[in-house]
């Protein structure tokens, strides 16, 4: 590793003097290179016969450790551009030294000597060599003609989130510092990170900035959780580039030192993965609960103008996550991305309550990081103190050695790691936020579930329904722990196997199974007379044309004469036709819709002298309206039948979805059973309770298929 990107000149020129002057390095000790290849140590009686950046220690020069002597000056062969792994070796543009070797920057790969990001280069679009044909551009990996709405701008080929990219932070090609973050357009040092001179440094690892800015560790100290030590501690045991770390939760020495997490990962357990609550997708860490782009599942796409809402793709936004933001649905008052606004992205550690940013109970705000100044060095009792070196901070204190009632030391701080939501099992293991820690375990309230990191509610999580991990098929959602048929906007209501509107339906007005009387119809989820017609005595009449209530209910015409636009006379006006006993417009009359006697169904109209359906949605097949985008009798079109094993959806006979069940010529979800050719939930159904025609005894409810 030390020799990476190493000139091939320069390894064949002395490899045994560059090693031991790479060895000497970590020593600290400087080294005078000899005609003839080999090194000597340099003598000294006090600092001003070394070199630049030298100390005289025990008469022999040496470099701060980690450093060795290159052009007359300490130079850190671990980290520096100028002298990578060797004095002199230089790293190509675009490439930093990291632990002696020239690397790409974190998102980046190396493509035959060049650096690129996999998800965004035309020119290596998700893999090296992979170029987009013209007029294409990258987005997560994939060439496509248009960028997406989570990446929806581009720079120069490439569709980038002005919001979060380091490269292009607000604006394209305006690129952050060696060291910043881009959050919500705007570069800055990493969360917790310190501001000195012009460039942002970890206090609690850099040894020239320990704890505060210019607090440098002496030599043969390392700096450790803030505090210069001259070992590392159980909690940070790795020493990773002069400093000591936890390679187990380290985003930039994961596993190992200087493997850093790509963009979007978080380093759990010494390996770099996706955040709690997301799953990788083409390269990059998604949610499948709002990703338009991986709706539910990976490259499940969202058709235009639709968007993605708890896995499903939907017209609007339901009410649990009201608001659309970047073709997905949220609730901006407690989403850490889209907080108070879309794309308001809340700094790592942070949780959004009420639309704002902020820290749980018992964290406090430090630096823009969410600490416990209970237990943290740098922030004892308040944000700013700093325990000093060699003592650990307790209950809001600054303490010699820990209480028995706290007895972990974690980062320097004293924890009981059975309750604190950052250690909670041990160092380092931090509660998702939403979480508490009971028992050395991250739990959620009572009322949720942990699945994947994040507390769901599993009675209507489509992506865990009844238990984590069980997914509803594609066209289901998730009501009372059980998949069932995802309904649409114009149908939004589940009665039976069927979706209704209870608004409309003659059969399901205002409930389900209410039905109207044939002479009424369904408004608002009322069964009322149709237009035109009253009510009297129980039975709807046109008033206007009624003999026997002629113009107001009772109101009965003598014999002989007909009642005409709610008036008793003898002859018919102009327009009108004499059908039996009275005149009617044969327009419009459904009782003589086209000509005398011939009668509309009951849920037909009279238009035009043609009997049709009273809701526009529905199509008249054989004298009854039906819906041909749902009916397996009727789908499409009239008479045209589904197979049995496949269902009407949209008007087209398909298959059922992968994990349901075949019924008659319906589709039940996985869950449900298939009882007389009908889709019932045997958790919850009395008549088929835990099992086909198991009937609870009157007024028992069933419950998980047991009758209560």
């Amino acid at each position: 590793m030390i020799r990476r990107n190493m000139p091939a000149s320069l390894f064949l020129r002395g490899v045994w003097a560059s090693h031991l002057r790479l060895f000497l390095a970590w020593l600290g000790m400087a080294a005078i290179p000899l005609a003839c290849g080999g090194v000597v140590f340099a003598p000294c009686a006090d600092d001003k016969a070394c070199a630049q950046g030298q100390r005289c220690l025990n008469g022999t020069c040496l470099c701060p450790e980690g450093n060795a002597l290159c052009s007359d000056a300490c130079q850190n062969l671990l980290q520096n551009n100028q002298h990578c792994g060797v004095c002199n070796n230089a790293c190509p543009s675009g490439k930093s030294c990291v632990q002696g070797g020239c690397m790409c920057p974190a998102g980046s790969v190396d493509c035959n000597g060049a650096c690129a990001n996999l998800n965004a280069d035309v020119n290596h679009c998700g893999r090296c060599g992979q170029i987009c044909s013209g007029g294409e551009k990258c987005a997560s990996g994939r060439c496509v003609t248009d960028c997406p709405s989570t990446t929806s701008t581009d720079c120069g080929g490439a569709c980038i989130d002005l919001q979060s990219s380091a490269k292009h932070c607000g604006a394209c090609n305006k690129a952050c510092a060696d060291g910043q973050i881009c959050v919500n357009g705007v570069c800055r040092c990493p969360p917790g990170d310190l501001s000195c001179g012009s460039a942002c440094a970890d206090a609690t690892v850099s040894n020239q900035h320990c704890g505060v800015c210019d607090n440098a560790c002496p030599n043969g100290q390392r700096c450790a959780s803030g505090q210069c030590d001259t070992s590392c501690p159980e909690s940070t045991p790795s020493l990773c580039l002069g400093a000591c770390v936890d390679t187990r939760f380290n985003d930039l020495h994961c596993g190992r030192c200087a493997e850093r997490c790509e963009e979007g990962r978080r380093c759990v357990d010494g390996v770099c993965r996706c955040p709690d609550g997301m799953r990788e997708c083409a390269g990059r860490c998604v949610d499948l609960n709002t990703d338009r782009e991986h709706c539910g599942e990976c490259g499940q796409i969202c058709a235009q103008g639709l968007l993605c809402a708890e896995g499903n793709c939907v017209v609007s936004c339901p009410e649990a996550t009201p608001n659309a933001c970047f073709g997905g649905c949220f609730a901006t008052q407690t989403n850490p991305n889209h907080c108070g606004g879309c794309g308001t992205r809340c700094l790592d550690g942070q949780a959004c309550s009420g639309g704002s940013c902020g820290c749980s109970a018992p964290l406090s705000l430090c630096n823009d990081q969410c600490v416990d100044t209970q237990t943290n060095v740098l922030h004892c009792g308040k944000c700013g103190t700093r325990c000093p070196d060699g003592k650990r901070c307790a209950a809001g204190q600054c303490v010699t050695s820990c209480p028995t009632e706290t007895p972990k030391i974690c980062y320097g701080g004293c924890i009981d790691i059975q309750s604190h939501p950052l250690h909670c099992g041990g160092c380092g293991k931090r509660c998702p936020a939403g979480l508490t820690c009971k028992s050395g375990r991250c739990d959620c309230p009572s009322e949720r579930t942990l699945c994947n990191g994040r507390c769901v509610d599993t009675q209507t999580s489509r992506l865990h329904c009844g238990a984590c991990g069980r997914l509803c098929p594609t066209g289901y959602t998730c009501q009372k722990g059980g998949c069932v048929i995802l309904c649409s906007t114009a149908f939004p209501n589940l009665c039976g196997k069927q979706c209704v509107n209870l608004q409309s339906d003659r059969r399901h007005c205002g409930t389900c199974d209410k039905a109207c009387a044939d002479d009424k119809r369904c408004e608002q989820g009322s069964c009322i007379c149709p237009l035109a017609q009253t009510e009297c005595s129980g039975k709807c009449v046109d008033t206007q044309t009624d003999l026997q209530h002629c113009g107001a209910c009772g109101k009965k015409c003598p014999s002989g004469e007909r009642c005409v636009a709610g008036v008793c006379r003898t002859d018919c006006p102009i327009g009108q036709t004499q059908c039996s006993d009275r005149c009617a417009d044969t327009q419009t009359d459904a009782q003589h819709c086209g000509q005398c006697a011939n009668a509309c169904g009951p849920t037909l109209r009279c238009s035009g002298g043609q009997c049709v359906c009273a809701d526009p949605s529905f199509v008249e097949c054989s004298g009854v309206c039906v819906n041909t985008k749902l009916d397996p009798q009727h789908c499409g079109q009239c008479s045209k039948k589904c197979p049995t094993g496949q269902a009407c959806d949209n008007g087209t006979c398909q298959l059922c979805p992968q994990g349901s069940l075949q019924c008659g010529t319906t589709c039940c979800p996985g869950n449900f059973l298939c009882c007389g050719n009908a889709c019932v939930d045997p958790k919850i159904n009395p008549q088929h309770c835990g099992q086909c025609s198991k009937v609870c005894s009157a007024g028992r409810p069933c419950s998980n298929g047991v009758c209560q």
